[in-house]
């Protein structure tokens, strides 16, 4: 009843605001799903950077264990290697399957930890941080 009594031209205004309005809304709900999807692909990227920083503190750690460095020459290697701008590009180590791959391959020394040895390499790299050296 209420369209009928609007012109033609008043009908085509309404269709096309209702068409507008439908738009900004579905533009909305997509800039949202956009963000929430940046934001965990951010944590993943966070949690990859922090695995490959342990794994770095573990060569370092399992070096001066050896005896092949000392103790504070190790943590300076590893603060050095931690801090180093092409980390990010060169030691992209993604975790696919409980498993980290370097350029499709499995390293040796990146195997997936024991709970104990997260812990200890956490430890050790909280430590470098606490004590100015990370």
């Amino acid at each position: 009843m209420l369209l009928s009594r609007l012109s033609i031209s008043a009908r085509f205004l309404l269709v096309l605001a209702v068409g507008l309005v439908f738009q900004a809304g579905l533009s909305a709900v997509s800039l949202v799903n956009l963000r929430q999807s940046m934001v965990a692909d951010r944590v993943t990227e966070v949690r990859h950077l922090v695995d490959v920083a342990c794994s770095i503190v573990a060569f370092y750690h399992d070096e001066a264990a050896r005896g092949a460095m000392t103790d504070q020459a190790a943590r300076k290697a590893a603060a050095e290697a931690a801090r180093a701008p092409a980390m990010t590009e060169q030691l992209a180590a993604l975790d696919h399957g409980g498993r980290r791959l370097w350029n499709g391959r499995t390293p040796p020394r990146l195997r997936p930890a024991t709970a104990a040895e997260a812990a200890t390499w956490r430890e050790a790299f909280a430590e470098a941080v606490a004590d100015g050296d990370a």
